[in-house]
C-alpha cells in the first residue's frame, strides 16, 4: 500500500451512512527516525505508525473514532483497534 491515507479515505467514501470501519493496526512508540528505519528493514510493511499518526490518519480521512482497545507487545509496539464511523 503506498498511499494509506488514501486507502482510508477511499473506506470513509464507499461506507454506507452509519456504517462502521474496523481498524487492527500496530503502532510503534518510537521516535519518528526509528520508524522510518524499520520500513528499511521490513520492506513488507513499509508503513509504521505512531498511535498520534493513525488516529490522525482516520481523522483526516473523515471518521470519528468511537472506541480504541490498546493491548500491549514487545519493544514498544502495541496493537490498536479502531473502531471509527
Amino acid at each position: 500500500m503506498q498511499k494509506p491515507a488514501d486507502v482510508i479515505a477511499e473506506a470513509f467514501r464507499d461506507l454506507r451512512p452509519g456504517g462502521n470501519l474496523y481498524l487492527d493496526v500496530n503502532c510503534f512508540s518510537l521516535p519518528a527516525t526509528v520508524r522510518k528505519q524499520l520500513g528499511w528493514i521490513d520492506q513488507l510493511h513499509p508503513h509504521h505508525f505512531s498511535p498520534t499518526q493513525m488516529r490522525s490518519l482516520i481523522s483526516s480521512a473523515g471518521f470519528t473514532i468511537k472506541q480504541l482497545e490498546v493491548t500491549k507487545a514487545s519493544f514498544e509496539q502495541s496493537g490498536k483497534k479502531f473502531i471509527a464511523n
